[in-house]
């Protein structure tokens, strides 16, 4: 899932996002270490990657070309929220049962 900025996107994908979410389960490896580098180059505001296995999520932040500046990990009791948007708060609990 990406959270991105308003726009027509028929002809075109965005070429930015706030947020962009991987629910993972056999593909947490690559997600982890594949996918997320390249949503940090790409300049990704923050990357979700939430783990099916571990019942966690961990919430990228910080993007640069050398990966992730900030990288945390919220158990299913947490409550996470954007860094675009502030008041959109979400309990993992409700997503991760």
């Amino acid at each position: 899932m990406a959270v991105v900025p308003l726009g027509d996107y028929l002809t075109a994908h965005p070429d930015r996002a706030y947020l962009v979410i991987e629910v993972a389960d056999s593909s947490l490896r690559k997600d982890r270490y594949v996918k997320a580098p390249l949503y940090a180059i790409s300049n990704v505001e923050e990357y979700w990657l939430v783990s099916l296995a571990t019942k966690a999520v961990e919430v990228h932040r910080g993007p640069s070309a050398d990966g992730w500046g900030q990288i945390t990990r919220h158990d299913r009791g947490a409550t996470i929220a954007m860094a675009a948007f502030p008041d959109v708060v979400v309990q993992i609990a409700d997503f991760l049962r």
